[in-house]
């Protein structure tokens, strides 16, 4: 090869990152052919990768790809995936959700509050799954506190600062990464004050709850100490706080309220509508009457409404969701190498059960645990003996087909 053929070749090779020729830069790499092609690296990016490598931990580059922020519509489509019907709610929470992350990382000369959400819904609909699916989502470390354990400091019981300690714990230590956080208070409603009025005497596992969550809520930095007697100052600013509870009775307050403003001809009726429709139109004052104090309710500004639980959303829940319960049961017998069917009348039945029960969806799994336990209980043996499918009748009758003898048994 002459020096003007091989004075070519180097004016084609480019750097494969930045496009660079061979003939811009000091040095250039040749790595292995790709698609008939080799790969090429010139000095300065091999500069860049060093720097970027050695400047900031991979933990901390893994976490900023995982905190891009997605648009509201695309944490619904993900919410869709796991929680079943509760559009409004899903709504609401994606775009509260997208927000405070705008807030966090964008670079706007307004300060902008804090989304902090209040979640209003009966038992079993969906709020702590939410929640979890969002976290998860984000790659976020997050809490779910019972507010019925809560105390104000000083008292017997879990004090409101431990939340931040538990917090740091599911980090895993990393203080940074629990500072974007997610801390979930459920049961918020048994917190409620005994009066509206502020001369009554506070009591500590109530109103006092309220107050000491005050400023966490609406961010605060909090010493925290831990095992060794070292404080490590805690930012709460970034906390995204989510409070839910069942709130049993704000109906009725509400429909108090409204009545008092519709009498004469032409006011509206009083009737009797779902739970979820009035608490709807509830309204801070409405919430205050309950119980909760007006501070409280100012730093939870976005109220979520949970639809009330139907039949038909239960036998949604059972078979749509990923991860869902049907597939989980199929996913345990097919372990054993027996496949597992359901009639639809009878999965109709384990929703109807837990309707009646009021124990909305966290119930689906107790009552068809209880069905297939005997069966469970002797799975490994029918394997043995030849069961390939077992097929659960409208009844709940539990039925052997045999591969071999092709002869059906009742469990």
């Amino acid at each position: 090869m002459d020096e003007n053929e091989n004075s070519n070749i180097k004016k084609l090779i480019n750097c494969s990152f930045c496009g660079k020729g061979r003939h811009q830069v000091e040095q250039m790499v040749e790595g292995p052919e790709f698609n008939g092609k080799f790969i090429y690296i010139c000095n300065e990016c091999v500069d860049v990768t060093h720097n970027i490598l050695h400047t900031e931990e991979p933990e901390k580059i893994i976490r900023k790809k995982k905190e891009k922020i997605l648009t509201p519509e695309q944490i619904k489509l993900h919410l869709d995936e796991y929680v079943i019907a509760q559009d409004d709610a899903k709504i609401a929470i994606s775009v509260a959700v997208y927000n405070h992350y705008k807030r966090i990382n964008g670079k706007s000369k307004t300060e902008i509050d804090k989304s902090n959400l209040l979640m209003i819904g009966p038992s079993g609909c969906g709020k702590t799954l939410t929640v979890k699916t969002i976290a998860k989502l984000f790659d976020l470390p997050y809490i779910i506190a019972d507010a019925t354990s809560l105390t104000e400091v000083g008292y017997v019981g879990e004090d409101a600062e431990n939340l931040i300690k538990r917090l740091i714990d599911n980090a895993e230590g990393d203080v940074e990464k629990a500072q974007r956080g997610i801390i979930f208070i459920d049961e918020i409603d048994k917190k409620s004050r005994k009066s509206e009025s502020p001369t009554v005497n506070r009591d500590v596992s109530g109103e006092g709850v309220q107050q000491a969550l005050l400023k966490l809520i609406e961010g605060t930095v909090v010493k925290i100490e831990d095992e060794y007697d070292e404080s490590t100052d805690f930012d709460t600013k970034n906390v995204l706080f989510i409070c839910s509870g069942a709130f049993v009775g704000l109906d009725e307050i509400v429909r108090k309220n409204r009545s008092k403003s519709s009498i004469g001809i032409g006011a509206t009726l009083n009737t009797k509508s779902p739970f979820s429709e009035i608490a709807k139109t509830a309204t801070p004052d409405d919430l205050v009457k309950y119980g909760l104090i007006p501070e409280f309710v100012g730093r939870c500004p976005i109220t979520v409404v949970f639809d009330d639980i139907t039949t038909d959303v239960l036998v949604r829940i059972l078979t749509e969701p990923n991860n869902n319960l049907v597939d989980q049961f199929k996913a345990l017998f097919k372990y054993e190498g027996i496949s597992l069917e359901f009639d639809d009348k009878y999965l109709l039945n384990v929703a109807e059960q837990c309707m009646i029960q009021k124990i909305g969806a966290r119930g689906l799994r107790s009552v068809m645990e209880k069905d297939l336990q005997s069966t469970q209980f002797v799975l490994p043996r029918l394997a043995k003996e030849g069961v390939n499918k077992i097929f659960v009748d409208s009844t709940g009758t539990i039925k052997h087909i045999y591969k071999a003898k092709k002869r059906v048994a009742n469990d």
